[in-house]
């Protein structure tokens, strides 16, 4: 199921509806990231170290990072936002991200191997901070708040991809000589 923007608004909705954080910008909040999400991810480029046979592949694999809440958290209070309804906030959008990550789908293509394993890194991913200021510009959150949550927000998601690493598996024509090389991943 690929991610689009009515998906990931509904999934953020729900998300901090269950974490208690319910008010009336609570959609266009979900509305903001939700389009944060959709216009930064296809700019996200992994690379992966791989190693198999000879040929032409592709990959999928699932992405998955651990330190969600810890990166959510850390860059939202770290904008100055630390009040009563933050732990509902970061739980809420914790909840999202990591719920959006079952949405997506790491695909790739590796000009070297053509069957085999390989593990992608994000390190030379974008920030997702320009992103999530237009998002939110976009979604009609404007203000000084709003500037400081789309700022703690781009900066826990380029955290959350950059900590990512995914083994894959690379399926293709394969010949009997050994090989490694490289290849590049999209979150689709």
């Amino acid at each position: 199921m690929a991610y689009t923007v009515a998906n990931l608004t509904v999934t953020f909705a729900a998300a901090l509806a269950g974490a208690g954080f319910i008010g009336v910008n609570t959609p266009k909040l979900s509305l903001g990231v939700a389009l944060s999400l959709a216009t930064w991810l296809p700019a996200v480029t992994g690379i992966s170290a791989d190693a198999g046979v000879a040929g032409v592949g592709a990959s999928l694999g699932v992405p998955f990072s651990a330190i969600v809440i810890p990166s959510l958290a850390a860059a939202i209070a770290g904008q100055g936002l630390a009040g009563t309804a933050t732990p509902q906030l970061v739980a809420g959008l914790s909840a999202g991200v990591l719920t959006s990550l079952g949405q997506i789908q790491a695909v790739g293509q590796h000009p070297a191997v053509g069957s085999g394993s390989g593990v992608v890194t994000f390190a030379t991913t974008p920030s997702a901070v320009p992103y999530c200021l237009a998002a939110f510009t976009n979604a009609s959150l404007v203000g000084v708040e709003a500037v400081k949550l789309a700022t703690g927000l781009g900066l826990g998601l380029t955290a959350i991809v950059q900590s990512m690493v995914i083994p894959i598996a690379i399926f293709g024509s394969g010949s009997t000589v050994p090989s490694a090389g490289s290849g590049v991943v999209r979150l689709v």
